[in-house]
């Protein structure tokens, strides 16, 4: 953990004018300045809600697909993390009392994040074979 946390900080270094951007962003700002819409915060998980179901299927598929141990280790540690991420999405949707309407459609950007993820795991398919 240690050494996630010791790289992140080297990344951000690294590249401090991108990471300043993000406070730019008006979602970011109004999350910090407590003035972001209950609804805007629930738009955007469940737009990440749908992101992480397709990140679990390329996890699955990358664990399906490997042959080597750590990895496959790797693959369902990480899926299992992302399980719990969306299980803690639900709880908050609910403690805040906003509708989970699981039938949103999804945003552009959303879309673009699942195609991507879907090419990526065709890629693993094919790679760790």
């Amino acid at each position: 953990m240690v050494a996630n946390a010791a790289m992140a900080d080297e990344l951000r270094q690294h590249h401090i004018k991108y990471w300043n951007s993000l406070l730019n962003y008006k979602f970011i700002f109004e999350m910090a300045a407590d003035s972001l819409a209950a609804e805007k915060f629930a738009f955007y998980l469940r737009q990440d809600h749908m992101f992480l179901k397709e990140f679990c299927i390329v996890l699955l598929n990358a664990k399906q697909n490997s042959t080597d141990q750590k990895l496959m280790t790797w693959f369902e540690s990480l899926y299992c993390s992302t399980v719990d991420e969306m299980r803690m999405q639900r709880e908050l949707i609910q403690s805040l009392g906003i509708s989970n309407n699981s039938n949103s459609a999804a945003a552009p950007a959303t879309l673009n994040y699942v195609a991507f993820l879907r090419k990526v795991s065709q890629h693993l398919q094919r790679t760790l074979k």
